[in-house]
């Protein structure tokens, strides 16, 4: 009776043991499955990203971008000189970012900034290939441009300002790291229907000029010139007030 009451008792704590080794099993298997799934999701994530890029960059860097950017005509009549200190807010793959850079001479600075990684990951590349050791790359805040007080003579944001969902809050932060006398120039694209121009920003992210002229005097800017020679894009340069 004794042996067969320990047996059974030496069955309860077996089957109590395969019970519990199942159950370890089981959610061994389930942590698995969420970190596969994690893992899955990380991956998703960076190759979304990178196709993302890829097109981002073969975007801003189309062969017939120039029919419509006019880039020396933009650069001839910002006529940067040696030793400006000019932040490109929005540099991307660097468009303006190094005509600048060799405009300014070694003695200015350009301060690429970007919200994304990947694009300063490009842009990094082409620092080193055109070994332009006057150009900064950082990444920013998609709400702050965080620019030292008094750094910068010229602010470029071209094809960037659109971005920005408080144009005015944004610009008041931009003010304090003009240097007296500095300017802020926006390049952006004129309102257009999708059918007019099936590229470009979003209709809830065209604005027309005269609605911009009234944010930037809200954060403390006034008109210095304007220029419409783009065909699809205004082209304003503010000074402070």
């Amino acid at each position: 009776m004794e042996d067969r009451c320990r047996h059974q008792a030496d069955c309860g704590v077996l089957a109590g043991w395969r019970g519990g080794a199942a159950a370890r099993r089981r959610r061994r298997r389930r942590t698995a499955a969420v970190v596969v799934i994690a893992l899955d999701e990380e991956l998703f994530k960076a190759l979304t990203r990178k196709a993302w890029a890829r097109g981002y960059t073969d975007l801003l860097e189309r062969a017939n971008r120039e029919d419509v950017q006019k880039s020396p005509e933009i650069m001839k009549t910002l006529a940067f000189k040696p030793g400006e200190r000019v932040a490109d807010i929005g540099a991307g793959t660097g468009y303006f970012t190094f005509p600048v850079a060799k405009a300014v001479g070694p003695t200015g600075q350009v301060l690429a900034l970007d919200i994304a990684p990947e694009m300063l990951e490009y842009l990094d590349m082409r620092v080193t290939a055109q070994k332009a050791g006057n150009v900064t790359l950082r990444r920013v805040a998609s709400d702050d441009p965080q620019l030292v007080a008094g750094s910068v003579d010229t602010i470029l944001m071209i094809d960037t300002i659109h971005y920005v969902k408080d144009r005015t809050a944004y610009a008041k932060k931009l003010l304090p790291g003009l240097a007296p006398g500095g300017r802020l120039v926006i390049i952006d694209y004129i309102p257009r229907s999708m059918s007019e121009r099936p590229w470009g920003p979003p209709p809830e992210q065209q604005f027309p000029r005269e609605q911009l002229d009234r944010e930037m005097a809200a954060a403390g800017f006034k008109v210095l010139a304007a220029y419409d020679f783009l065909p699809e894009q205004f082209f304003v340069i503010y000074g402070v007030r």
